[in-house]
C-alpha cells in the first residue's frame, strides 16, 4: 500500500468565496480575529523577475478546511469537510479533525489514522455542497476553523521519516 504526501500543500486551506459561492484555495488568515479569508498566491514572470502577490479573497467560515497531506485513490486531493467513499464496506464518511489528527467518521466510528484508508477511498464531495452523500454517514460536529484558537500553521514542514 503507498500514501502519496503532497508536502508543498501542508498549509493548504479552502473556503467558499462569499462573493460567488465559489471554492478557493490557499493560505488561511483571519484578519481582525473574525474576517475570515484566503490569501491567494500569484506569480508573475515579467522583465523585473518573478513578483509574489498575495490577495485576500473573503470566504464563508463554516467552509474553511485544512488540506490533509493526503489524496485518495484518484489523485484528488483530501480536505478536511470532504465526503470519501469506502466500496469495500459500501459507506461514505466524512473527514474531520479529531484530537490533533485527521480522521474518517464512518457512521459513528473515528477512523485514526487517515493514511491508511486514503488509498483505498475517492472523494465523492463534501459536506457544504453535497449534504445529500452524508445522510447515512456521520454528520460532523460543528466547526468553524475561522473562531477556531488554533492558529494555523503558517510555516513550511517537512515530514519525517521514522
Amino acid at each position: 500500500m503507498s500514501v502519496k504526501i503532497m508536502r508543498e500543500n501542508m498549509g493548504l486551506y479552502r473556503g467558499k468565496r462569499t462573493d460567488n459561492g465559489e471554492w478557493v484555495k490557499g493560505y488561511y488568515c483571519n484578519l481582525g480575529g473574525n474576517h475570515p479569508c484566503i490569501l491567494k498566491e500569484n506569480i508573475f514572470i515579467g522583465k523585473i523577475g518573478r513578483v509574489l502577490e498575495f490577495k485576500n479573497i473573503d470566504v464563508l467560515p463554516e467552509t474553511v478546511g485544512q488540506y490533509t497531506g493526503l489524496v485518495d485513490k484518484n489523485d484528488r486531493k483530501i480536505f478536511e469537510g470532504d465526503i470519501l467513499r469506502d466500496d469495500d464496506n459500501e459507506e461514505n464518511g466524512v473527514v474531520e479533525f479529531v484530537d490533533g489528527e485527521f480522521c474518517v467518521v464512518f457512521g459513528n466510528v473515528e477512523t485514526h489514522g487517515i493514511a491508511d484508508i486514503a488509498c483505498c477511498c475517492y472523494v465523492i464531495g463534501n459536506i457544504h455542497d453535497n449534504p445529500e452523500l452524508f445522510e447515512t454517514a456521520a454528520k460532523p460536529a460543528a466547526k468553524n476553523i475561522a473562531q477556531s484558537t488554533l492558529a494555523p500553521a503558517t510555516e513550511n514542514f517537512e515530514l519525517m521519516e521514522g
